[in-house]
Order: C-alpha cells, then structure tokens, then sequence
C-alpha cells in the first residue's frame, strides 16, 4: 500500500469530518423536525462546510506542510550526502525553530567534518612518517639480524677453532715431548750419521769408476755395431750379384730348354741338366731375398741398437753427473750433521721452554673458550630478541596499512559529504 503524506492526510481528515458534519446535522434537523427544505438545507450546509474545510486545508498547507515539504527536501538531500544544505526561512514559531536547529546541527556536523578531515590528514602524515621509521627500523633491525648471525657463525667458528687450537696444543705438546726424546736419538745417531755418509761416499766414488767403465764398454759396442753395419752393407752387395747371376742362369736355362726340345731325342740329357740349372736359379733367387731379408732386420737393429746405446750414454753420463752430484750432497752432509749436532742441543733446551709456555697457552685458551661459549649463549638470545622484534614491526607495519586504509575510506567518505 502507498505511504500518505501529510497533505493528503489532511485532505482525507477533512473530508471525513465534512461527511461526519452533514450526518450530525441531518440527525439534528430529524431530530428537532425541521421540515421546510431539508434537503436543501442539508446541501448547502454540506457545502459550506467542505468550503470551510478546503480554506483550512489550504491554510494549514500554507502554513505548515510547505515547510515541511522544504524541510524534507533538505533533508533528503543531506542523507544523500550535500552538507553544505542552507535551511532559510522566515518563520519565527516552531517550524521556524526546527529549521534554526537543523541548520545548527548540520553546521556543527560540518565542523565535524572539518575537524575529522584535518585530523585524518594530520593521522595520514603521521602514519606515513611513523611508516617510514617503522621502515627504517626494520631495515636496521634486518642489518642487525644479519650481523648478528654473521657474529653467532664467527663465534661458532671461534668456539671450534679454540677447541681445534686446544687439540692441537695437546698435540703439539705432545710432539714436544717427542721431539725431546728424538733429539736425544737423533743426537746419538748423528755420530753414526756421519760414518754412513762416508760409506756412502765412498760407494759413490765406485759407482762413478763403474759407470764410466761401462760408457767405455758402450762405445766399444757402438763401434763393434757400426762395422757390422758395414759388413751387412757389403753382404748385400754381394747379394745382389748373385740375384744377377741367378737371373741370368734362369735366362741361359731357359734358352737351353728352348734348344733342347729343338734336338729331340738328342736333347733329352740336356733338358734334365737345364732343369736342374734352373732350379738352383730358383732356389739361389729364393736365399738372396731371404738373405736380403736378414739383411735388413739386421740392419735396422743395428740402428735401434745404436739408438739405444747412444741414449744409454747420455743417461751413464746424467747417471754420473747426479752420481758426482751426490757426493758432493755428502760432503754437504757431512757438514750439516756437524752443525744438526750442535742445534739438537739448543733445540733441546728450546722444546722445554715451549713446553712451559704451551702449558700457559692452554689456560689461555680454557678462559677464552669460557668466555667465547658464553657470548655464543649472549649472542642468541638477542637473535631470538631482534628476531621477536622484527615480528613486532612487522605486526606495527600490518596494522598501519590497516589504518591507512581506513584513513582512506574515511577520506573518501568525507569527500562524498563535502560534495
């Protein structure tokens, strides 16, 4: 169903009391028995009556419903979001009052507006500076955090390298303590040290007359080689006079068979004979390529034996280089065992010294390894600080974008009101 407004209302309420009026005066007239033109009466009386209520009506329109139809306008606009809505009237009474104080609140409201705008703007500055340190600090605490993780792994390692230098310090005292009973061996043994290096000496000088015996006996076998070479030179030349002599045999025997054949029966002998000539052709073409074969194999032996007793050479003679070199690196021996002798003796004394300041090293180290192990424990505990931290801002910065977006909307409703 349609909502009335007032003005219809009132429309309805005086019809409605022209109708109850016309039926109240037809009861009084029935009533007190008027019977001259009742109808007529009663027709006018209606008239008059619905004139009277329609100058109300208009009356009442006039004075109040305008208003308030302007009221409602106003008002209608301003729930659509136009604050800046003037409420101007002239009435002094009621009406007039309700316009003054709608126009006072809405003031206010706007006051409101302005005061809620700049303070969204001031909270708007504040939160992005609050977001820049909050940033910032992040950042630092984030640099901190690494630092501090590159602090935790260097006392880590410090903690490690201590328990390495503590282990090695044992066994470098260890070693000292070695060292102090080889240098008494060592000691003792540089005596028969010495006498070793004269053997040895002494056996290299043989080694020397050895090797140069067996260079000479090398280069008798290069020459002993070299006029075998020549003598394989002249057997192949002999060889080849014999493949000419074969060929020519085969040649003459050939031709003998070829006259034999000619004489018939009288050549009969004499074809056995040039056969057999020409098998021993055959057989001398045979053994002058195997010779000749021989020959060669022989040759290029030579050749690698050559090679090979040209380099045995050169190594005889590196061989008694290194071997003359050795024995000087004896005499240089000789002499260094004289000096070793004399610093096993200052190092003796030394390797105690260094046992008495190691012993004082290791209690250096015992208290550093405290105080290292304890900073390690110092050291995580502000890790998991400046971890909780850095959860904290990240909380702080979470709840800032949270704000700025309903900063944000604040503002754009605030827009919306101001338009």
């Amino acid at each position: 169903m349609k909502r009335l407004n007032l003005k219809n209302k009132l429309i309805y309420i005086s019809f409605y009391l022209t109708v109850s009026y016309v039926f109240i005066f037809s009861l009084l007239f029935n009533f007190f028995n008027f019977k001259e033109k009742p109808d007529a009466t009663i027709g006018l009386g209606f008239i008059l009556l619905l004139f009277v209520n329609i100058l109300f009506v208009l009356f009442i329109n006039d004075l109040v419903i305008k208003d308030i139809d302007k009221l409602k306008e106003k008002l209608h606009k301003v729930g659509k979001g136009k604050m800046n809505e003037v409420f101007d009237t002239k009435r002094k009474d009621e009406i007039g009052e309700i316009f003054s104080e709608v126009e006072k609140i809405m003031k206010n409201h706007l006051e409101m507006i302005e005061k809620v705008k700049n303070n969204s703007d001031t909270i708007d500055e504040s939160s992005k500076n609050v977001k820049l340190l909050i940033i910032e600090n992040k950042d630092i605490i984030e640099q901190l955090s690494k630092n501090i993780d590159v602090v935790r792994i260097g006392t880590n390692d410090q903690i490690r390298g201590i328990e390495e230098i503590e282990v090695s310090i044992e066994e470098m005292v260890m070693g000292i303590n070695r060292i102090n009973t080889t240098v008494v061996e060592v000691s003792n043994n540089a005596g028969q040290s010495v006498n070793e290096a004269l053997k040895g000496n002494n056996a290299l000088e043989k080694v020397v007359i050895q090797m140069d015996d067996i260079r000479k006996n090398s280069e008798k076998s290069m020459t002993t080689i070299t006029v075998l070479g020549d003598q394989i030179k002249e057997i192949q030349k002999i060889v080849d006079v014999i493949r000419s002599i074969s060929s020519r045999t085969n040649l003459l025997a050939l031709n003998a068979t070829i006259e034999a054949e000619r004489a018939g029966e009288n050549g009969e002998g004499f074809i056995v004979v040039a056969e057999e000539i020409k098998d021993l052709a055959v057989k001398s073409t045979e053994s002058t390529v195997q010779i000749e074969k021989i020959a060669r194999n022989i040759m290029e032996r030579k050749e690698k034996a050559i090679e090979i007793i040209e380099k045995s050479g050169k190594e005889i003679r590196q061989g008694i280089n290194v071997v003359n070199e050795a024995s000087q690196a004896f005499h240089r021996i000789l002499a260094s065992t004289n000096d070793i002798g004399n610093q096993l003796n200052e190092l003796s004394s030394s390797s105690e010294q260094l046992s008495s300041n190691t012993h004082q090293i290791v209690q250096s180290i015992e208290k550093t390894s405290s105080i290292s192990k304890g900073f390690a424990k110092n050291t995580s505990r502000l890790e998991s600080f400046v971890e909780q931290q850095g959860k904290t801002v990240e909380n702080l910065l979470n709840s800032i974008d949270s704000l700025d977006e309903n900063n944000e909307e604040i503002g754009e409703f605030l827009e919306k009101l101001n338009k």
